[in-house]
Order: structure tokens, then sequence, then C-alpha cells
């Protein structure tokens, strides 16, 4: 049992963090009072603190990267246990926020799904000529994703799609 220096009270050793340098082997105040503690002196120097961990990873941005990719590959069945578990305990309040967002930002929402439409249509200079073989071959790919085949192609992705699904039904007819 220990005395805590800052709150007073008395505790079990297991409410104070280990300090080999003190006679007892215990830090002088307890872990609530410690943190705290911590916690008001990091607001306090909040911008100091902040400058310190910016430099400190500037300076060693390899070393700091490697040490996170070595944990995340010691660790990755536990990170996605937790990551799952996670996601599964937040489902509906992130698809609630979302529809909440939809909601709060459909005129912005759909402002850039205009703003995309509008370039899509000014990169698409091929949108009047009829197809030609070789842009058929092209839209038959499957490996190469609808907006990279009409942007090869200098067509719209609503275009590229719909040919896609024209020569689909040609195939089955045909076969």
């Amino acid at each position: 049992m220990k005395r805590c220096s800052k709150c007073g009270e008395t505790k079990d050793a297991g409410a104070f963090y280990q300090k080999r340098a003190s006679r007892d082997g215990l830090y002088c105040q307890c872990k609530i009072c410690a943190a705290e503690y911590r916690r008001a002196s990091y607001e306090k120097n909040r911008g100091v603190v902040k400058a310190r961990s910016l430099a400190y990873y500037e300076a060693n941005r390899g070393a700091v990267l490697a040490r996170m990719m070595a944990y995340r590959n010691a660790n990755r069945e536990s990170l996605a246990e937790q990551k799952r578990a996670y996601r599964w305990k937040t489902r509906e309040s992130g698809a609630n926020r979302a529809i909440a967002y939809r909601k709060a930002n459909h005129e912005v929402i759909a402002d850039r799904a205009r703003a995309r439409n509008a370039a899509t249509l000014a990169a698409a200079s091929h949108t009047k000529l009829p197809w030609t073989p070789s842009e058929e071959s092209v839209v038959t790919l499957d490996d190469v994703s609808i907006v990279e085949k009409a942007f090869m192609l200098r067509r719209t992705n609503a275009a590229v799609v719909k040919r896609a699904h024209i020569l689909r039904n040609r195939a089955a007819v045909s076969a």
C-alpha cells in the first residue's frame, strides 16, 4: 500500500507505475493522477510536443516507417481482428453517418457528380463517331477498368459500358 502524493489516497501498489530510481520502486503519484498530469502538460505544451514529434519523424522517417511496417507484419492477424471487431461494432453508426452526410450535403454531392460528368464529356472527343473494330476490341478487354477504357478510347464511361453491353448481347445471340 502506498499513498499518492497528488490526491492523498492510499492505494495498492498496482495503482502506481514502476520507477526503479525511487526507494520503493514505485512512482510517487498514482496512475490516475499521473495521467491527469501528462494530459494537462500536453495541453499546455501542445505546439512544442507536436513540433518535436514532427522533427523526430522527419529526421528518422525511414527508421519510423520500417518499425511500423515490421510491427504490422508481425501482428497482421491481431490487427485484422481488431479492424473486423471495430467495423462490426460501428457498422450501424457508420451507415447512419453516411446517410446523414448524403442528406445534409445532397447539393454538394450533385455538384461534384455534374463536374465529374462535364470533365468526362470534355475529355471524350469521340462521342458522336461510330465505333471502329479496334475500339470494340478494347471494350471487350477484361483486365482493364471501364474508366481506363474510356480514357484510352476518349469516350465517356457510359458510352463504354453501353457498347460493352451491346457487344455481349451480340455475342450471346450469335453463339
